[in-house]
């Protein structure tokens, strides 16, 4: 089995080096979008196997990237995973009304336990 590419929206840089770092080392392959077009952009080559989303970046929302990823063929079926601490019980029921397949606070998730999640997901 080819390792998992994981595409990563995040704009905080030490959060990102933070999860790249340690994703890779539990095999998985890691791209890195530090804003919401870019993000989109990268999802819509089709080449990842799943989505890790802040809903604070630039240029769009996370909800707005959400949409924009689920809206396009080429990127539509690619698994969204939203990571953020805006957890709000109605904000996490409305991005999974959105396509998101699972939520994780950034408070309670170090990226050992993303890794878990994700290694868990794939399995």
């Amino acid at each position: 089995m080819k390792n998992k590419k994981i595409l990563i929206i995040e704009a905080n840089e030490a959060v990102t080096r933070s999860l790249q770092y340690t994703l890779t080392e539990e095999g998985f392959e890691v791209a890195i979008a530090n804003a919401g077009i870019d993000g989109i952009a990268a999802a819509a080559k089709g080449d990842v196997d799943l989505i890790l989303l802040d809903l604070i970046i630039p240029g769009y929302s996370g909800f707005e990237v959400i949409e924009k990823i689920k809206d396009n063929p080429d990127s539509s079926d690619i698994p969204v995973i939203v990571f953020s601490n805006l957890d709000r019980p109605e904000d996490v029921k409305l991005l999974k009304e959105m396509g998101a397949v699972d939520f994780l606070s950034k408070s309670e998730m170090d990226g050992k336990k993303i890794a878990a999640k994700l290694t868990q997901f794939f399995a």
